[in-house]
């Protein structure tokens, strides 16, 4: 048997699931939450064809939702590819044309595709959008993770899902 990131986080998950595992501003979660909401983005992504292999974009600030989206990555068999927030837009071209990306889980405050007016500062929230040559359907209702939001947060539980195949 070969065991992944995943298969190992789920026997952490047996042995402790009401321990606290991930901190992310006043968000707390613990290793069952985690895991649940890991599970429903992992099942969301495998509807929408994402599987073993795939490479999936995570646009995101540090926050509870990255982690998640990581995990379900694993859960998939698939490679989490980080999109720093704070790249520029030759290195956001560069990384959505090479990398590979079969889908793409980003925060509210970056739009998709991903393109920012001159002039503004590299983590400014993108005003427009233009059109992709890849199709993105619509994206995903947030009830998917159990994400809510709150004005407070940049990254709240607003992550959102998009497949660009």
């Amino acid at each position: 048997m070969t065991w992944n990131m995943a298969d190992l986080f789920e026997l952490v998950v047996d042995a402790a699931p009401d321990r606290e595992c991930l901190v992310a501003g006043e968000r707390r979660l613990t290793y069952r939450q985690l895991e649940e909401r890991a599970n429903r983005l992992a099942h969301h992504l495998a509807d929408q064809g994402v599987g073993r292999d795939s490479h999936i974009g995570v646009y995101a600030y540090n926050c509870t939702e990255w982690m998640e989206a990581f995990i379900a990555a694993m859960k998939l068999r698939a490679a989490a590819v980080n999109v720093n927030f704070r790249y520029v837009d030759d290195e956001l071209r560069y990384l959505f044309k090479d990398a590979d990306l079969v889908a793409v889980v980003h925060g509210p405050e970056f739009r998709w595709p991903p393109r920012r007016p001159s002039g503004t500062s590299s983590h400014a929230p993108t005003a427009t959008a233009t059109s992709s040559t890849r199709a993105a359907p619509p994206a995903c209702p947030r009830a998917c993770c159990g994400a809510t939001t709150t004005p407070s947060s940049p990254c709240s539980g607003a992550a959102t899902t998009r497949s660009i195949r």
